[in-house]
């Protein structure tokens, strides 16, 4: 029969095995994010630069293109950032002093 000390060992065990994955998971994270910001910087700088003129020149184009929709860009760009804020928030709040 374990004794108190022996599961409280073997929980902390399993958490220490957690907390191992979750550090590879936040180092992933850290890489998933830098793409995800690259991705967003190229969609803003179109929006910037070059959106007008093939929004002006739409019925030239085969498709309907999504990235023609100006909500469309406007929405997953100020989603992106209200969870980026969240993110932060969450990530300031976990840091003990």
């Amino acid at each position: 029969m374990k004794t108190n000390r022996e599961e409280r060992l073997h929980y902390i065990e399993n958490k220490l095995h957690q907390c191992e994955a979750d550090l590879q998971r936040l180092e992933q994270m850290g890489v998933d994010l830098a793409t995800i910001m690259d991705n967003a910087r190229e969609l803003s700088e179109y929006y910037a630069n070059e959106y007008m003129d093939d929004y002006e020149n739409s019925n030239k184009f085969d498709n309907d293109y999504e990235a023609l929709n100006q909500d469309s860009i406007w929405n997953v760009l100020s989603g992106q950032q209200v969870e980026k804020i969240k993110l932060l928030k969450q990530l300031i709040n976990s840091i003990e002093s």
